[in-house]
């Protein structure tokens, strides 16, 4: 009984003393995305998809279309900047990555029918940066056309349109929601 107290005695001291063992060399991923108390107070929006959020000290950046933090500086042109609390709502968004079909917003805008449906749509968007137009359906009495950054990005604002209505109705991600605000007001 003493001697198998003391062999456990000596494999406990042993084990002790030994390093760690490391059996897998996994070099440790950088961990690039940003501090829950962090507040941005800009975020530049690139043509890639990126969003570079910033405030006086630190800079972070999301890729939408992998929707996922990146460490290195995105190299594309900026096509839009956010400030202040629009930063901190697309921030919110990526954090979040709340873009499910149940979170979709929608809004209506007054249209006078002064000017081609695909043309008010295409000028629109291109005054936000999203500079890809699709069309989703198109019959004598709906049109349907999305805009969005890029072809990668995985969501867009969406816009339908009946020939019967004064109005449109814009469907849009809680991620686009700085972006139909500006429109509101231009419109």
């Amino acid at each position: 009984m003493l001697r198998k107290i003391f062999v456990l005695l000596l494999a406990l001291a042993a084990a002790g003393c030994a390093t760690d063992i490391n059996t897998s060399k996994k070099p440790n991923e950088p961990n690039c995305s940003p501090n829950p108390l962090f507040i941005p107070a800009m975020a530049e929006i690139t043509s890639s998809g990126s969003i570079i959020f910033s405030d006086e000290i630190s800079k972070y950046y999301f890729n939408l279309p992998t929707e996922s933090w990146l460490c290195e500086l995105p190299s594309s042109s900026v096509i839009n900047v956010f400030k202040d609390s629009n930063a901190q709502a697309l921030s919110l968004a990526a954090k979040q990555q709340a873009n499910n079909i149940q979170d979709i917003l929608e809004i209506r805008l007054k249209f006078d029918g002064k000017q081609k449906f695909k043309d008010f749509v295409s000028e629109q968007c291109a005054s936000q940066g999203l500079s890809y137009l699709f069309e989703v359906s198109e019959t004598a009495e709906q049109k349907v056309y999305g805009c969005q950054i890029n072809p990668q990005v995985k969501s867009a604002i969406m816009w339908r349109r009946t020939s019967e209505e004064k109005f449109i109705q814009i469907a849009y991600l809680p991620f686009y929601k700085p972006f139909v605000e500006r429109l509101i007001k231009i419109n």
